[in-house]
């Protein structure tokens, strides 16, 4: 008999080839006079359905597993939140004193006080600085002597003028700044 020359179309029901292996062609899924290869080929089947079900399941479980516990966490901080907080006595006097605005400005005004005492303590400090100065000047003769020389044109000039260096300075008696600095420290005498 003649070989058909029809074009090939596999069976829906076996698996696609995958990358790297062979597509069947129409010898392959011939039956042949025996039934042993036909078992066989049932058995791949059979084999690779219950592979895809295996691994149907498996990325079932993982996805459960990984899902399920973010879930039931952020359900538990829901139900937290929402639940009422019982407090102690003791508790509840530490929470209203914390949370009084009059407190809260007291703790404040005592920072800034500290602040202040910090700051009028540093000027009786020694200070040192770095200073460059860099300039051109021009001058008028006339206004500068106050009449006109024939000799000497109106103006002098530009003269450049470049100065750099350290600077230190330290009170050794200002009463005004000892004052100030004992007065910062009157407001944290308290703690």
């Amino acid at each position: 008999m003649g070989e058909d020359t029809s074009v090939f179309r596999p069976d829906p029901a076996l698996p696609a080839p995958r990358c790297g292996q062979k597509a069947p062609t129409p010898a392959d899924l011939s039956p042949s006079a025996s039934a042993k290869p036909d078992v066989a080929s049932r058995g791949r089947k059979l084999r690779y359905l219950l592979f895809v079900k295996r691994l149907r399941y498996e990325s079932l479980k993982v996805t459960i597993l990984l899902i399920l516990p973010l879930h039931l966490a952020c359900g538990v901080v829901h139900v937290q939140a929402n639940a009422p907080r019982r407090l102690t006595l003791s508790e509840s006097v530490q929470l209203a004193l914390k949370q009084n605005p009059q407190a809260q400005i007291a703790n404040l005004d005592l920072a800034q006080s500290k602040q202040d005492r910090v700051i009028s303590r540093s000027a009786l400090l020694p200070q040192a600085q770095l200073e460059v100065f860099d300039r051109a000047q021009r001058l008028n003769l006339e206004a500068f002597i106050g009449r006109k020389l024939p000799a000497f044109s109106q103006h002098a000039g530009p003269f450049q003028l470049f100065q750099a260096g350290p600077t230190f300075a330290m009170p050794v008696l200002d009463l005004t700044l000892w004052r100030r600095y004992q007065g910062a420290g009157q407001g944290t005498l308290g703690d």
